[in-house]
C-alpha cells in the first residue's frame, strides 16, 4: 500500500510539472523561482521565510498553492478577482476549502473590520499554516474553523498524500477529520446575510449543500468549481450540482466564458469555475 501510494505522489507531481513545463502562460522566470521554492520549503527552511505578493504575505511552506505564489507574486489568482469584484466593506463571506487562507486574506481586506470571514479547512497541517498566514497578515476578521463539511455529523476520512491543493475526502485515509452540517456551526448562527461562499472541496460540494440548505439560502453569491471527474468519485454527476443550484433559487455563471450555463448540454470533462447568482425575488 505505501508503495503505491508513493507512486502515487510520484506520477501527481511528474504530472503538476509536466502542466507547468508545457503551458503558454508559464514563464521561464516562473519556472526558476517556482523550482528554487520547492528547494527552500522541502528543504525545511521555507516554513521560517514569508514573501510578499499582490494581495498578501505567506510563508514559503510545503504547500502547492505557496510554491506557485513564490513563482508568480504579481499575478491573482481567479477566485480572489472575484472577491474583490463582489465583497464591499462590511460584507460576511464564507470560504469553504480554505487551503492555506489565500482567498480569505483577500476577502478579509475587502470587508475591513465591519465585516467578517468565516473558512473551513479540516487538513490539520494545511489549517495551522493558514493560521500562520492569518497572524502573519495581522487579520482579525477571519474565524478558522478546523472542519470538514458535508451532510451529515461524525468522523471521516480525509487524503493526506502532501498535495494541499487537492486533498479531499477520501472514507478510507488513515487521517481522520471531524465532519459535520453547515447549518450546524455555531460560528454562522447569529448570520442573516452572506454575500459571498466560495465552495471548493475537490468533489464533495454537493454533500456539503446538502448540509447547508439553510445557510445557502443566506447566500447572495457562491463561487464554486465543476468537474465531473470530482463529481463522480463520490458517486453523482456535474449535472446534479447544477440542478441544485438551479432548484435554489440561483442562475449558474460560467467565469471563464462570462456565459450563462445549459445544464443539459454541460457535461463538465474539464475543470469550470461557475458564479451561482440568487435570483432576484
Amino acid at each position: 500500500m505505501e508503495h503505491g501510494n508513493s507512486m502515487h505522489k510520484l506520477r501527481t507531481k511528474l504530472k503538476t510539472l509536466f502542466r507547468l513545463l508545457t503551458s503558454d502562460s508559464v514563464s521561464f522566470g516562473f519556472l526558476v523561482r517556482y523550482a528554487f521554492g520547492q528547494l527552500l520549503a522541502y528543504s525545511g527552511i521555507g516554513k521560517y521565510i514569508s514573501f510578499s505578493t499582490s494581495n498578501y504575505r505567506l510563508y514559503l511552506t510545503r504547500s502547492p498553492v505557496a510554491m506557485v505564489a513564490y513563482g508568480s507574486p504579481h499575478i491573482s489568482r481567479d477566485e480572489e478577482l472575484v472577491a474583490q469584484d463582489i465583497l464591499v466593506d462590511g460584507d460576511i463571506c464564507l470560504d469553504i476549502g480554505a487551503n492555506i487562507g489565500t482567498f480569505s486574506l483577500v476577502a478579509s481586506g475587502v470587508v475591513g473590520e465591519t465585516g467578517k470571514v468565516i473558512a473551513f479547512e479540516a487538513h490539520p497541517v494545511t489549517a495551522s499554516y493558514m493560521e500562520k498566514n492569518i497572524s502573519l497578515n495581522k487579520k482579525t476578521n477571519i474565524s478558522l474553523v478546523q472542519k470538514a463539511l458535508g451532510e451529515k455529523a461524525g468522523v471521516i476520512g480525509f487524503s493526506n498524500d502532501g498535495y494541499d491543493d487537492v486533498n479531499h475526502v477520501a472514507v478510507e485515509s488513515k487521517l481522520k477529520v471531524e465532519i459535520v452540517r453547515l447549518d450546524d456551526c455555531n460560528e454562522i448562527q447569529h448570520i442573516q446575510t452572506i454575500k459571498l461562499i466560495k465552495l471548493d472541496v475537490e468533489g464533495f460540494e454537493l454533500f456539503v449543500l446538502q448540509g447547508g440548505e439553510k445557510t445557502f439560502s443566506k447566500a447572495q453569491y457562491v463561487l464554486f468549481e465543476a468537474f465531473d471527474k470530482n463529481c463522480k468519485q463520490f458517486g453523482y454527476s456535474v449535472k446534479d450540482l447544477y440542478s441544485w443550484f438551479e432548484s435554489h433559487g440561483f442562475t449558474l455563471i460560467n467565469q471563464d466564458t462570462k456565459s450563462s450555463l445549459n445544464i443539459e448540454k454541460s457535461g463538465q470533462d474539464f475543470l469550470c469555475n461557475v458564479l451561482a447568482v440568487r435570483n432576484s425575488p
